[in-house]
């Protein structure tokens, strides 16, 4: 009975905290053919939020080198369609993340607090500052094309150094190979008790403050902090 308790309590746990996990919004998950890119080419795949809250992760599809370099990420807003120059976020992809080989990369933004608004489009923007020539760069992003429309949410874009001209895919429609993640919008109802930083949680960060501010005694006289037979102090008129 005592381990049937434990496995309910461990399950409700479990339930608990996968409600605060992200989930998958936006994705286009085929891929037939890639795309090398280097210094000057910035890749860019528009998406159409769907869900509410913060933006976790995306996941791009690639095929990546031994000779790969960090890559830069960026989350940008877009007008009519198209990315614009305003990063709502970006982080830099060591090589040793990025790993060697064809498949998923998934990259973190959540630190970058990114709202996701449903029925907003924003742009996931990729580059980096390979110099090798064109057709023999150290990454290849994968990209989804049959003659039709794979993603109908958003499509795949170019650009030299990414600003001013943005251009679509010349062959057709094609979409990247992507997936993005939302963390649902949470909201306090009221802050615990010992919540001394005011995040709603009670953790170890509200017990390094505590701990912080242990033994501190502002009674007048000072002798009388930790003599307990007394009486408690009555607070000094006007305050």
């Amino acid at each position: 009975m005592q381990s049937n308790v434990a496995s309910l309590s461990f399950t409700i746990v479990l339930l608990l905290c996968s409600a605060a996990f992200a989930g998958l919004d936006q994705f286009q998950e085929t891929k037939t053919g890639g795309a090398m890119y280097g210094e000057g080419d910035f890749w860019a795949q528009t998406f159409t939020a769907g869900l509410e809250g913060i933006l976790d992760r995306v996941d791009l599809g690639m095929y990546v080198a031994d000779n790969s370099i960090p890559t830069t990420v960026e989350i940008r807003t877009t007008a009519g369609g198209v990315p614009t120059d305003t990063i709502l976020g970006s982080v830099l992809v060591p090589a040793s993340v990025l790993k060697t080989g064809l498949g998923w990369r998934s990259i973190d933004l959540l630190p970058l607090e990114i709202a996701s608004t449903p029925g907003t489009m924003y742009a996931i923007v990729i580059w980096n500052t390979d110099p090798s020539p064109e057709g023999t760069n150290a990454i290849s992003l994968n990209w989804g094309s049959d003659g039709v429309d794979l993603y109908t949410r958003g499509s795949v874009w170019k650009s030299l150094f990414g600003v001013d001209h943005w251009s679509q895919y010349a062959y057709g429609p094609a979409d990247l190979q992507f997936r993005t993640y939302v963390r649902p919008s949470m909201t306090c109802t009221d802050y615990p008790v010992a919540d001394f930083n005011k995040d709603c949680r009670v953790d170890s960060a509200d017990l390094a403050i505590f701990l912080d501010g242990w033994l501190e005694c502002n009674l007048d006289p000072p002798e009388d902090c930790w003599d307990y037979r007394k009486p408690w102090p009555r607070i000094a008129s006007g305050e």
